[in-house]
């Protein structure tokens, strides 16, 4: 029989704050191990779907790789949803004898009385309250306390763009499958400019696959080219304070490439070289290489601009570096009449 410490949410995704919590309460209990548990669908948050379970549960895996004493499991994705606790406890119960330390925030902790079937739950697990903040706790269940010092990170956070708070490879995975990288996207900008955003994309990964060159990369680049291109003034005067004075200088049309290419950088902690010059090139050109050549072009002739691009696809889809020097001579006739 072993002392199993579970941790279990939605980890949408699993950040730096949820291996906090499960080291200090392992450490502090001197548990066997920790088991984090996935929910397939919480039965209090039904009305906001998560990214999928699958996703999810890779994401836990991927951050647990490095501690032997973490496992992660997919019961949850083989029960009836919602994911209600008890049915989860009594499914393990069956596989094991194992002794259960169910963790939860001091947050969770005074809402226990409303999970369903919380007597029965008590006699299968005990419950662990981290204390995060130093507030009186406010539990109607049985209880076993654990002191801790409140970690930044949250799920929320994460998903907002604060991708620091999750693991280096956590953070390579939601880059590879592109997860909420949409809704980040779209938190920054007005429905027109997300439209916009979305066109340049699709125009991207076509240039892309005619060309032989990573479509992946290609959309991720067109989808955040302009993620700065709303930011506030105070915003974006803070970021440009870290640009050269000849960058500082240009017209005002034109900074949100340096903002954007910085923010991606920085706080999305988008470690691309390709991904980050096709950003910062997107608006003036002036980069040798393919992906700017794609971002660039693809961001002057979508669709939603309303007008006839037909020649600089034809040019694109033939020859980049022809359509790009074309587009780039009309972009700087723009930019100059703009200052």
């Amino acid at each position: 029989m072993s002392r199993v410490g579970i941790l279990g949410g939605s980890f949408d995704p699993i950040h730096k704050g949820h291996i906090h919590i499960a080291k200090l309460v392992k450490e502090q209990l001197n548990l066997d191990k920790i088991l984090l548990i996935p929910n397939k669908v919480s039965p209090f948050k039904t009305s906001t779907p998560p990214v999928d379970f699958e996703h999810r549960y890779k994401m836990c895996q991927i951050a647990c790789s490095e501690y032997p004493d973490f496992e992660v499991s997919d019961i949850e994705n083989t029960l009836s949803e919602p994911s209600y606790t008890i049915h989860t406890i009594q499914a393990l119960k069956q596989k094991s004898e194992d002794e259960y330390y169910f963790i939860v925030g001091s947050d969770q902790a005074k809402k226990l009385k409303e999970w369903r079937d919380i007597d029965e739950l008590c006699k299968l697990v005990t419950f662990v309250v981290v204390d995060r903040d130093g507030k009186n706790i406010q539990c109607d269940v049985p209880y076993v306390k654990v002191d801790g010092l409140l970690h930044q990170a949250s799920s929320q956070r994460v998903r907002s763009g604060s991708f620091i708070f999750v693991d280096e490879k956590v953070r390579q995975y939601i880059f590879d499958h592109e997860l909420y990288i949409r809704d980040i996207v779209r938190s920054k900008m007005s429905d027109r400019r997300y439209a916009h955003s979305l066109s340049v994309r699709n125009v991207a990964m076509h240039l892309a696959k005619i060309h032989g060159l990573d479509e992946h990369k290609a959309s991720l680049a067109a989808l955040l080219h302009d993620i700065a291109k709303e930011f506030d003034d105070e915003t974006v005067e803070k970021y440009m304070s870290f640009e050269t004075k000849e960058h500082q200088a240009m017209p005002k049309p034109v900074l949100h490439q340096y903002v954007g290419a910085s923010y991606v950088k920085n706080i999305l902690r988008l470690y691309d070289e390709d991904i980050y010059n096709a950003i910062y090139y997107h608006t003036t050109g002036g980069c040798d290489n393919p992906y700017v050549y794609i971002v660039f072009i693809a961001d002057k002739i979508e669709p939603t601009r309303g007008y006839d691009a037909t020649l600089e696809m034809s040019l694109a889809q033939i020859d980049l570096k022809t359509a790009y020097d074309y587009v780039l001579r009309k972009q700087r006739e723009y930019i100059k009449k703009g200052k």
